[in-house]
C-alpha cells in the first residue's frame, strides 16, 4: 500500500515551503520518523520525517521547488517495508564503542620538561626583562617607574617578583655623573608699557 508524504504545516501562517535537500533517494528504505527531506519556510528550516516505514517509490517535488501545505512530497510503499528485512538506510542500527580518549597533553613547558625550564625560554629574554617577569610585575614596574633591566630577580630562575619591584621603587635613584644638574633660572620679567 502506497502512502503520500505531504507538506506539513510548519508554523502558524506558513502556507508553503521550499525543498532545500532530499535526504533519501527513490528506492531507499526509510523508517518511521526518519528525516526524509529538508524544507525552508519564511519562519524556519525543518526536516520532514516519514509518516510510515517503507520504500520511497517516487519523489514528487524536486529540490528548489516551492510546495504548498498539504501537497504531496513523495510516495512511500509501506508493503516494501515488510518485504525487506533490513532497510537501505538503517537508523541507529550500529552501536559503536566509545572513542578512546587522546593522551593528555602537558599544557606548560615546565610540565613537558618535568619541572625544568627549557634553556631556550631563558635565552629568549634578550635583555628586555619581559621574559623574566609576569605581566602584573611589568605593569607594577611601569607604574612605579622602575626599569626591569636594573632589577635583580629573586624568584625562581632569576624571575623578577612584585617584591623586587617594590624594593627597587623604594630605593632612591642613583645619582647621574654624566651631566650636572642645571639650575633653574627665573622667568624674564614682563614689561608693562
Amino acid at each position: 500500500m502506497s502512502t503520500s508524504l505531504v507538506m506539513p504545516s510548519l508554523g502558524e501562517s506558513v502556507i508553503e515551503g521550499t525543498i532545500t535537500k532530499w535526504l533519501v533517494h527513490e528506492g531507499d528504505m526509510v523508517a518511521r520518523e526518519q528525516p526524509v527531506v529538508s524544507v525552508a519556510t519564511d519562519k524556519a528550516d525543518s526536516d520532514v520525517p516519514a509518516t510510515s516505514a517503507g520504500k520511497v517509490v517516487r519523489i514528487l517535488a524536486p529540490e528548489g521547488a516551492t510546495v504548498k501545505v498539504g501537497e504531496a512530497l513523495c510516495e512511500i510503499d509501506s508493503e516494501g517495508a515488510a518485504a525487506s528485512a533490513t532497510p537501505a538506510q538503517p537508523v541507529r542500527a550500529e552501536i559503536l564503542p566509545p572513542p578512546s580518549p587522546p593522551p593528555p597533553a602537558p599544557s606548560t613547558p615546565a610540565q613537558r620538561d618535568g619541572g625544568r625550564a627549557p634553556a631556550a625560554a631563558a635565552a629568549a629574554d634578550n635583555g628586555s626583562g619581559r621574559g623574566l617577569s609576569s605581566p602584573v610585575v611589568r605593569k607594577l614596574a611601569l607604574e612605579h617607574g622602575v626599569d626591569l633591566e636594573q632589577v635583580q630577580g629573586s624568584g625562581s630562575r632569576g624571575r623578577v617578583t612584585r617584591e623586587d619591584v617594590i624594593r627597587a621603587a623604594e630605593q632612591p635613584p642613583p645619582e647621574s655623573t654624566a651631566t650636572p644638574a642645571v639650575a633653574e633660572r627665573p622667568p624674564p620679567a614682563s614689561r608693562v608699557t
